[in-house]
């Protein structure tokens, strides 16, 4: 793929123990490699390999961890993926309860004065993509319920997702 496409790739890594295939990884400035928090030891040590990887260093929270948890990385990470879903159930339910966490994690990141986007990922459709916008979100991730819709033809998820992202 990279080979075809100028755009950044995503390494999402829902793994325990991501090192190894940290270092495995061919990215590139644009990409960006998330790791999750609640499957990480020594998370400090991981997002500083990431960072010498030279591309963008992702922290991903799942649906019940509270945003207090993270936050001691927000100096070290250029992006937060906050899961609207519990990880690792695709179509799940949406979790409102994410709204408030997306709100407290935007305004700690204001406060504090660092520069991280904050993403989302699971149940991300046109349902959920305008109040995640208003809560800050700018980074989405499209599944099962926004992209890949059964019964619609990817094409049209594409054009629909992207501009709801845009408007």
């Amino acid at each position: 793929v990279k080979s075809i496409s100028k755009i950044g790739h995503e390494y999402h890594l829902m793994i325990k123990n991501p090192a190894k295939y940290i270092d495995l990884l061919d990215v590139s400035e644009n990409d960006n490699i998330i790791i999750h928090y609640e499957l990480c030891e020594n998370i400090p040590t991981l997002l500083d390999q990431i960072r010498e990887k030279g591309c963008h260093v992702g922290l991903a929270i799942d649906a019940p961890t509270p945003p207090e948890a993270i936050l001691n990385y927000y100096k070290k990470i250029d992006l937060v993926m906050v899961m609207l879903i519990h990880a690792g159930r695709m179509g799940s339910e949406f979790q409102k309860n994410c709204l408030h966490k997306i709100k407290n994690i935007q305004e700690r990141i204001d406060r504090q004065g660092y520069k991280v986007v904050i993403g989302v990922d699971g149940s991300v459709n046109r349902e959920t993509i305008p109040s995640l916008k208003e809560f800050g979100v700018s980074h989405f991730v499209g599944g099962s319920t926004g992209l890949f819709v059964s019964g619609i033809p990817f094409e049209k998820c594409a054009k629909d997702f992207k501009d709801l992202v845009l408007a």
